[in-house]
């Protein structure tokens, strides 16, 4: 009972923030994106799909800013997660957002890891080792794509 207690306070300030991380880039949409799809080839990551949120808009006649989302992920390590709580399902594989916000600023956003554990109840002994990589993993990655980290 203590550690849901404890995890609960590590979850509190993502809790306030619906679990959403959010990092603005140095560049537009289109070359943050690139620079992601980038940085996953350069480290193996399977990239599924992009889905271009202002092309489907267009096609419904209809206009918003540039967004797009990246669709990328590991089945091995995702199917260890969806074996610790298999509704994991429901957000694996990970995503990040690349998006132009109403004062032209690019965002690159995605749902915290520890958000997602918290969620969907993850055992805390269940695949520790990944529970722990795979927020320093998204983190770098999406400061990588924004041009705010090495």
């Amino acid at each position: 009972m203590r550690r849901w207690w404890i995890i609960g306070l590590m979850i509190l300030p993502l809790a306030a923030k619906n679990g959403i991380i959010d990092y603005i880039s140095r560049y537009d949409t289109e070359e943050t994106g690139r620079r992601l799809v980038k940085i996953l080839r350069e480290r193996g990551i399977r990239l599924f799909s992009v889905i271009d949120h202002a092309d489907e808009a267009k096609s419904a006649g209809l206009t918003i800013a540039p967004m797009k989302l990246f669709i990328f992920g590991d089945p091995k390590t995702d199917a260890r997660l969806i074996n610790c709580a298999p509704t994991m399902g429901l957000d694996l594989p990970m995503k990040m957002l690349v998006f132009t916000d109403k004062k032209g600023q690019t965002h690159i956003t995605y749902n915290g890891p520890l958000y997602l554990y918290w969620r969907h109840r993850v055992p805390v002994r269940c695949e520790q080792k990944l529970q722990k990589a795979l927020g320093p993993m998204l983190d770098k990655l999406a400061k990588e794509a924004a041009g705010i980290a090495p």
